[in-house]
């Protein structure tokens, strides 16, 4: 009886043993890979009064990439440009033990800033096409939960460091291409300045530069 015992407890130590080093070895070798490329335009609009041209200031944009119950970006921010990608598949991340993947998915992205005060009317119009590929694997016993965690981070932090340097680098261009600058901007999806009318003056000419 004894040495069925001290054999059982052999077999345990040995599963222990074992399912230790799996956890190590699927740490030490999990492996992701995440590439993005973009494509961008833009549209500048322009509203004249009593022959002045008024020209757009932008505060700088906050951006929020959304997968269902995880989000990155500028999180404490209001009004922010939100990008989900809810609807994409990443993959056989319910498999267990073992999780091998690619997913490629693509991401279009519209922003536009708004102006309508009593004096002046602007608009920028920005477009852009995203291209996200990326490869996984995954060893050991990751849940699914985990699993799917820790794909969805990498390409939503990678979506986000591509959006907000593509939108700043754009904003950035079209100040440096006027001087003449103005305090009242919001966003088509922020509140309105309290200076802003209603009536969006149709009887303002409006004058569109690619």
């Amino acid at each position: 009886m004894k040495t069925k015992h001290i054999i059982i407890i052999a077999i345990i130590a040995a599963l222990a043993i074992l399912l230790a080093t799996a956890l190590k070895v699927g740490i030490t070798n999990n492996k992701q890979s995440c590439t993005i490329s973009s494509t961008w335009n833009s549209s500048k609009t322009i509203g004249t009064v009593e022959k002045n041209t008024f020209v757009p200031s932008f505060e700088p944009t906050s951006i929020v990439v959304v997968y269902k119950n995880q989000r990155v970006g500028d999180l404490n921010a209001e009004n922010s440009l939100i990008i989900d990608i809810s609807d994409k598949d990443f993959g056989p991340l319910r498999m267990p033990l073992y999780k091998k993947g690619h997913y490629n998915i693509n991401v279009s992205v519209t922003h536009v800033k708004k102006i309508s005060t009593s004096t002046m009317m602007g608009i920028l119009d920005i477009k852009g096409n995203l291209k996200i590929d990326g490869d996984y694997r995954l060893i050991g016993t990751t849940s699914t939960k985990e699993a799917r965690n820790m794909v969805v981070d990498k390409v939503l932090n990678t979506i986000y460091t591509e959006v907000k340097k593509k939108i700043t680098d754009i904003e950035n261009k079209t100040l440096q291409e006027y001087s003449g600058l103005s305090e009242y901007v919001t966003t088509d999806y922020s509140a309105k300045d309290s200076n802003a009318i209603e009536d969006p003056h149709n009887e303002i000419p409006l004058v569109k530069i690619n």
